[in-house]
């Protein structure tokens, strides 16, 4: 069986903290797994946060990719409760093959939090934009072996490289988030339940970010 890749990215003391929690809960629920943790420094080829917020995703994922074709992205406020090879077995496993990706449903609209300029570049009117809503940025599994993966991942790269990830034209645009909505729609996919997609109800990845005060989860 293919092993999936763990991957994360953080900078600074806090997030560092919580890099080392996310680090103890891989040993801890999936030992055999391989990793790719980025601490303190960014992928190759990725864009200061600054110029791209968030972009440094797509690239850690790519690189990921080149590992294993299974990848799970988690932000470095997560941790694991369970198995992450769980998303890639039955019955989990059918998510990833009828939407190609597996992460959280966001109940905000998009209206409102994705920019014209992303609205403009992929043909999204803004009626259609109301209908939307936002997913949860902080998991996203991929399995590269799905064409349905691999073109949502590519539009949503693509989306980066367009530097549509920026809020520099449109503050209230959610970066990553709203170009994966965007990227989700128009393959005709969709984001998952909490419990569906495995996230923040104590079955394989929970979040717990430092601002909210860093628990123990052990």
């Amino acid at each position: 069986m293919i092993k999936p890749v763990l991957v994360s990215v953080a900078f600074g003391n806090e997030y560092m903290a919580c890099m080392r929690r996310l680090k103890e809960s891989v040993a801890k629920f999936s030992p055999n797994s391989d990793a790719l943790f980025y601490e303190n420094t960014l992928p190759p080829g990725a864009k200061p946060h600054s110029q791209s917020p968030y972009g440094f995703k797509i690239q850690a994922i790519q690189e990921a990719a080149r590992i294993s074709p299974k990848v799970v992205w988690m932000d470095c406020t997560c941790f694991l409760v369970g198995d992450p090879n769980l998303y890639f077995e039955p019955p989990r496993y059918k998510h990833l093959e009828e939407e190609g990706v597996v992460m959280a449903f966001d109940s905000n609209s998009l209206h409102g939090l994705a920019s014209p300029n992303l609205l403009s570049a992929y043909g999204v009117s803004v009626d259609t934009c109301k209908s939307l809503h936002l997913v949860g940025g902080s998991l996203y599994v991929f399995d590269f072996t799905l064409e349905k993966c691999r073109k949502i991942f590519n539009v949503w790269a693509e989306m980066e490289g367009k530097g549509l990830f920026s809020a520099a034209s449109f503050p209230p645009h959610r970066w990553d988030e709203a170009c994966m909505a965007i990227a989700l729609h128009l393959n005709n996919s969709r984001a998952l339940s909490y419990m569906d997609s495995g996230y923040r109800c104590n079955t394989i990845v929970n979040k717990d970010h430092w601002k909210d005060h860093l628990k123990d989860h052990r």
